[in-house]
């Protein structure tokens, strides 16, 4: 089972998982519960989701639900605390390889992308919920994990950008990510998208180091 997000890693109170399951019986429940938010989320939206719908898709009793999360929004985040540390595990993935700034740059994109094709639909209910929910302060925490990995990769490549060309090339992957996910996840795949945003990143590191 995937860890639940503790109470410290989540800043709404209404978004912090009640407890964490301490039994084999417990974790199945909790996997169930988060299944049937996700395909809730995808099917019906946020708006219609409600959490006697949740437990019933689930097959256990609300109860069961409110022993472990406080709302459909702690489902919700702890589902958004999951991707988010599967897009960041993918992408450190991409730090045990070596070669130039430009390779390793494209292994860095290339990761975040197939990462974000596998679920394009529910990467884009969760995304948009938790912006809801949480404003802009979700988008900065999310993306923390990219940043530090793209710092990692360019210390190690031997080659210095300051924050705000790391803040850049980060937020202009996400804007574009998004934007195909809603328009034609597809997309993502291709070969012209991947090089193209490649070349967006190092452009944007290169105009910085100049500036």
């Amino acid at each position: 089972m995937e860890p639940v997000p503790s109470p410290a890693t989540l800043r709404d109170s209404r978004l912090a998982p009640r407890k964490r399951p301490r039994s084999p019986r417990g974790e199945a429940s909790v996997e169930g519960l988060l299944d049937a938010t996700a395909a809730g989320l995808v099917e019906e939206g946020f708006g219609s989701l409600t959490t006697t719908r949740i437990a019933a898709r689930a097959g256990v009793g609300v109860g069961t639900l409110y022993e472990y999360f406080p709302g459909k929004e702690a489902l919700v985040a702890t589902l958004a605390a999951r991707l988010v540390a599967r897009r960041e595990a993918a992408l450190t993935a991409t730090l045990e390889g070596s070669g130039s700034l430009s390779r390793r740059v494209y292994r860095w994109v290339s990761a975040w992308l197939r990462h974000e094709a596998r679920s394009p639909a529910l990467t884009t209910v969760v995304r948009a919920t938790m912006l809801e929910l949480e404003g802009p302060e979700h988008l900065r925490q999310s993306l923390r994990g990219p940043e530090e990995v793209l710092r990692t990769l360019l210390r190690e490549s031997g080659t210095y950008a300051p924050d705000v060309a790391v803040y850049l090339a980060v937020r202009s992957i996400d804007g574009v990510v998004a934007s195909w996910l809603l328009e034609s996840p597809e997309r993502l795949q291709r070969p012209e998208v991947r090089n193209g945003l490649v070349q967006l990143v190092l452009s944007v590191l290169a105009s910085e180091q100049a500036a």
